[in-house]
């Protein structure tokens, strides 16, 4: 998807074992809200990946130390992971220390 502030995003929604269905409310070249439902997943576990072009986004420091000793974060839905790159931006400290599970 084209985004006013990331650039072209490529979102990919995966289903993990035992998940039935993924539904969407929305058609290609539906223009999303912030907040605003997509869709969800139906039985089971799921997940959610978000491609960004390189340069495009800053992920937050404790993200990237958990994911380099391969240990998975847990993040919620509006949780901020991460800001958008700047080059007048050096480093960002997260806004909030998460527990990996």
């Amino acid at each position: 998807m084209d985004t006013a502030h990331f650039g072209e995003v490529i979102h990919v929604d995966v289903g993990a074992l035992t998940v039935g269905r993924i539904t969407q409310h929305h058609r290609c070249g539906h223009q999303a809200k912030r907040g605003e439902e997509k869709g969800y997943f139906q039985l089971g576990g799921s997940s959610i990946l978000l491609l960004f072009q390189a340069g495009q986004v800053r992920i937050d420091d404790d993200i990237l130390n958990y994911s380099q000793q391969d240990i998975e974060t847990r993040v919620r839905l509006g949780e901020v992971i991460g800001k958008r790159a700047s080059k007048k931006t050096t480093t960002t400290p997260p806004l909030q220390r998460r527990n990996p599970l």
